[in-house]
Formats: C-alpha cells, structure tokens, sequence
C-alpha cells in the first residue's frame, strides 16, 4: 500500500538469484543490508594522539549496501597538537573484511588545502583487511609513493576524500 517494503527476518532480504551470474565464483545474490548516517573521521598517528579537529567544518557521511561501504567527508584540524610520525585517518563506521581476498580497498582525496606538501603531489587513502582506519599515502613525482606524515599537515590543514571498501 502506502509503506516500505519490510524484511522481517535477520538475514533475509531481496532475492535476486533469477538473473545471470557473472564468470566469477558467486556467493550470494541476496541483498540484505542498506544503511546510511553519519561518522566522526579523525586523524592521528600511528601513536594514537589525535590532530584536534575543527568540528564546525568537518563531518562525514556513509552509505552501505550489502557488504559495500562508501564513506566521504571533509576534515579540517585546529592544531597537530603533540602528534608525529604517519598520519592516519580513523573512525571507519565499520571495520573493512577480515581476509586479504576482498579486504584491501582505497580511496583518494578530491582536495586538499593548507598542507605541507609540494605542488602536484596527490593523496591517497587505503584501508587493510580487518581495520577502520585508512593509511594515507602521499604520490609525489619527484620523490615517488611514501606514507603521509604529521609533519606534511599544518595545523589549520584540511582534505575532502571519498573511500569505497567492503565489510564482512
């Protein structure tokens, strides 16, 4: 009539086994999960101290369909406060699949602004089986790929990224 359709059973969702597979090894055709909301990203070291984030210009979204998660945002800091070594980016709403076989995923960031990084150097973020954070790496033409540290952030320093990656 006039309402959602509602899955009542754990587990159980929208069949979809009557089209054609693909060449790969299926393991379901049933679509059982859809979300969406918001997550609280924060960066840090590999330490655990945290940037401290300027709330009132960061935030992020995610949406997960089945077992796939696509997560964007903008962050922006106030200060590295006592940080050092690699940066991180944490708070993954959900932790990425447990296994090497699906479990590696990344994601890039669209802009950038108030970094200590040179020009044409490009930021991207990957995220290892089992974890809710992302590594960051820094692409540099000069230099090549290497992992992004706290000193290439300034204090007021910002990104928008977008992440894709599977959950279990």
């Amino acid at each position: 009539g006039t309402g959602n359709l509602v899955i009542g059973t754990s587990g159980k969702g929208i069949d979809f086994s009557a089209t054609s597979d693909g060449s790969g090894t299926m393991t379901s055709e049933v679509l059982d999960d859809y979300e969406e909301g918001t997550w609280t990203p924060v960066m840090k070291d590999t330490s655990d101290r945290a940037l401290s984030t300027n709330t009132g210009s960061s935030g992020a979204i995610y949406v997960k369909i089945g077992r796939q998660v696509t997560v964007t945002g903008r962050i922006t800091t106030d200060s590295v406060g006592s940080a050092s070594g690699q940066l991180i980016l944490t708070g993954l709403p959900f932790a990425a699949y447990g296994s090497s076989l699906g479990g590696y995923s990344g994601g890039t960031v669209g802009r950038a602004g108030n970094l200590n990084i040179a020009s044409g150097t490009n930021i991207s973020l990957a995220v290892s089986y089992g974890q809710t954070y992302c590594e960051m790496t820094r692409w540099d033409n000069s230099v090549g790929t290497t992992d992004m540290q706290v000193s290439e952030w300034s204090a007021d320093g910002w990104i928008m990224f977008c992440l894709v990656y599977q959950t279990s």
